[in-house]
């Protein structure tokens, strides 16, 4: 009996594996890192990746991957994770840098590359793409869209594909020079990773032979008995997981986006692109995307930057996820917020800004302490923890204009963060300034008089926020000026711009939903004011 319960887990194990398949590392050259259960350590051939595991290259190192018979090259200076494989579906999401994908697919199975901007996909072809969404096929065809879905393409081999100043796809053919260049781009960095991931495929390919012919044939008759039992299983949990998705997709037709091109607060050209987003039935989630084809620093804190003056994308990612899932409409929130009051719960709130070089991280869960709740926030950059019971030595300075215009900056006294056991002290730097569309400064007479129509109002207005993270000494004595030894970002700073667009979007949609809330003579008696301040 123990015999049958231990093949069974094993063979659980094994089916499993339909569903959630394992990536292998076939090939390494210079420093490689995986991440497994939120831990990154040194990666090494050989070694799987799976739902949600990361992999990340530094200067000069590559990785190839081997997904079923797909093999996905992963460039210098890149980061991805690993999205649910399955023998059904892959899905990887590129975080930065660029990788190249020679997909080979059984039928009916679908192969996907999600960027912070754009989706490809495909069902077996090769390509290559970026974190900034640009795409070159080289052989095959793949579908090319945006990151909502809502517009896509078909590129064919020998083309290009990006998303255009609107977000919306478009695609280049590209010469035979310019095809070739592209072609050797890849060939180059890999040559030597292809033949040690060659050797440990065919070394891996001998194993599995051996293992096959050591099997006793009982044990094989019994384990295949179970085995059919468990995919007649797995097939209606596949079965469940399409109705799912399919209700999924329903869904997020019905979630919003917007955008807008305006200059900042520096002179730069910028798009914002906002989505609102239920990843699940009890979550939210609010993307907003600030994408620049050029930097200038010219803040308040002089020479303070060092970093690109190319290309750059930060992102705002919040999720906010509640005790019980909110109605699929968005329309018949504000009367379920209402009906529900109190007895609705805030479970958790993560919020990351990121350069896509470094994070700033916010996390909140909620506790009950003594009956009563309690939200436990930890705050964390680039995975190092700032530890709160820490008392500051030095002293903090800030600056407002004191007047008319709208903008602030400060910086924080030292910080103790701490990771694996070491300790360093940080001060963070912020400067935000209320701008309109042509980089200009508002003022409290903005808000006063002047426009009366207070949506065409919020279209023009935006805010800017930026972070530096400096590392400093730690101060010897009270009130002390910190004195820096480097920058602890090392993208050098977070640059976000927010609008209220898509605020303005999301209060249209559910505008009509307040008509069905019925108010009483006796609302003070039933809803308690926390509550009326939800809606």
């Amino acid at each position: 009996m123990r015999y049958k319960i231990l093949v069974s887990i094993f063979i659980c194990a094994f089916a499993a594996s339909d569903l959630f398949s394992e990536v292998k590392i076939i090939a390494t050259v210079g420093p490689v890192a995986a991440m497994r259960s939120g831990v990154w350590r040194e990666a090494r051939m050989g070694d799987g990746v799976s739902h949600l595991d990361k992999i990340k290259t530094a200067s000069n190192s590559q990785a190839v991957l081997l997904d079923g018979e797909s093999k996905i090259y992963v460039r210098e200076n890149s980061e991805m994770e690993v999205k649910s494989p399955s023998k059904d579906e892959s899905v990887f999401s590129l975080i930065m840098g660029k990788i190249r994908a020679k997909v080979k697919l059984a039928g009916g199975s679908k192969f996907r590359v999600v960027t912070p901007v754009a989706v490809a996909s495909v069902r077996g072809t090769d390509f290559g793409i970026d974190s900034y969404g640009e795409l070159v096929v080289f052989e095959g065809a793949v579908e090319f869209s945006d990151i909502m879905m809502s517009q896509s393409i078909t590129v064919e081999s020998g083309n290009l594909a990006k998303l255009d100043e609107t977000g919306l796809p478009i695609e280049k053919i590209l010469s035979a020079d310019e095809l070739q260049s592209r072609q050797n781009e890849w060939q180059e960095t890999f040559n030597g990773a292809l033949e040690e991931g060659k050797r440990l495929e065919e070394k891996s390919d001998e194993k599995v032979e051996e293992d096959e012919k050591t099997k006793r044939d009982d044990v094989a008759s019994e384990l295949a008995q179970i085995k059919q039992e468990l995919r007649e299983m797995i097939r209606d949990v596949k079965a469940d997981i399409v109705v799912a998705r399919d209700i999924t997709n329903e869904i997020k037709q019905a979630d919003i986006s917007s955008g807008r091109t305006l200059t900042d607060r520096f002179g730069n050209l910028v798009r914002v692109e906002q989505q609102f987003l239920r990843p699940e039935a009890d979550t939210i989630q609010f993307v907003n995307i600030t994408k620049r084809d050029s930097y200038r620093y010219a803040g308040f804190f002089k020479d303070a930057y060092s970093g690109t003056t190319g290309h750059r994308m930060d992102i705002c990612n919040a999720k906010i996820k509640f005790s019980e899932n909110l109605p699929d409409a968005m329309t018949d929130w504000p009367k379920y917020f209402f009906d529900r009051g109190d007895n609705i719960k805030l479970e958790s709130a993560e919020v990351t800004l990121t350069n896509r070089k470094d994070s700033y991280e916010i996390k909140a869960r909620r506790k009950v302490v003594d009956g009563k709740d309690d939200m436990k926030s930890e705050i964390f950059l680039n995975g190092w923890k700032i530890n709160e019971s820490y008392n500051s030595i030095a002293k903090s300075e800030s600056m407002d204009d004191g007047g008319e215009e709208l903008y602030i900056w400060a910086k924080s006294p030292e910080m103790k963060i701490e990771r694996d056991g070491q300790t360093k002290y940080v001060s963070v730097w912020t400067e935000a300034y209320a701008i309109n569309n042509s980089g200009g400064l508002l003022t409290k007479n903005t808000f006063v008089g002047g426009e009366t129509n207070p949506f065409k109002l919020f279209k023009e207005i935006a805010l800017q926020n930026v972070i530096f993270v400096k590392e400093v000494e730690m101060p010897t004595q009270k009130d002390a000026l910190l004195k820096v030894k480097g920058d602890f970002f090392e993208g050098r700073n977070i640059d976000l711009i927010f609008t209220p667009d898509i605020v303005i979007a999301m209060a249209s949609k559910m505008a009509s939903g307040l008509s069905r809330i019925k108010f009483s003579s006796g609302i003070n008696e039933n809803k308690s004011p926390k509550s009326l301040i939800r809606l």
